[in-house]
């Protein structure tokens, strides 16, 4: 057999045993429909002394009290996702910041960060929301709103969800944020658009 024969055979035998990718993963549908969090939904847990507060918890979108200095953080709570949501291999998260004032802060990079987690850990120092690779994490994304921020684009970044998240710790990366807003969280497999 020629080799031009033999590349053949080997196609054939993988698309039969299917072997061979359709260009759409197993582990999640290309034809779902993004699931836009319903953010009337979000709870708002505050950091207090290095540590989430679920005693202070309260609905909303925005931290209430100013963040008083860099890598102060709080975390929201996206409350119940559907079962489903383990199909999806990508996540848009969109955030607007604001300064002492509440005047809005044009996005750039070096502003927000935020971290989307699966349990929710009220100890302090809490490495399970913070410390960068913990198995916690369903990503860690820097620069959101900014030129580098990818998760915030309507492509979004990739995740590989085994549950579904509890919550997003969004954190300032610059003294000069002291409010920060979730405005979009949108699950999708790279069928997003946004309006």
């Amino acid at each position: 057999m020629n080799k031009f024969g033999f590349i053949i055979a080997i196609a054939a035998i993988l698309v039969f045993t299917g072997c061979a990718s359709s260009g759409v993963s197993g582990s999640g549908g290309g034809d779902l429909s993004p699931y836009i969090v319903d953010l009337s939904n979000i709870i708002v847990v505050p950091e207090e002394g290095d540590a989430a507060n679920p005693d202070e918890q309260y609905p909303g979108t925005r931290n209430t009290v100013p963040l008083d200095r860099r890598w102060r953080w709080f975390v929201t709570l996206l409350g119940d996702l559907p079962e489903n949501i383990t199909d999806y291999q990508r996540v848009t998260i969109r955030v607007k910041y604001f300064d002492e004032n509440g005047d809005e802060i044009a996005q750039a990079d070096d502003r927000v960060q935020v971290t989307m987690f699966y349990e929710l850990s009220t100890e302090s120092g809490a490495p399970e929301l913070h410390r960068d690779g913990h198995p916690n994490h369903v990503l860690k994304e820097m620069n959101v709103g900014g030129f580098s921020g990818i998760v915030s684009t309507d492509r979004g970044v990739r995740v590989r969800l085994r549950q579904a998240p509890a919550g997003i710790v969004l954190q300032c990366a610059s003294a000069e944020v002291k409010f920060i807003e979730l405005t979009e969280v949108v699950f999708h497999n790279g069928n997003y658009t946004s309006n």
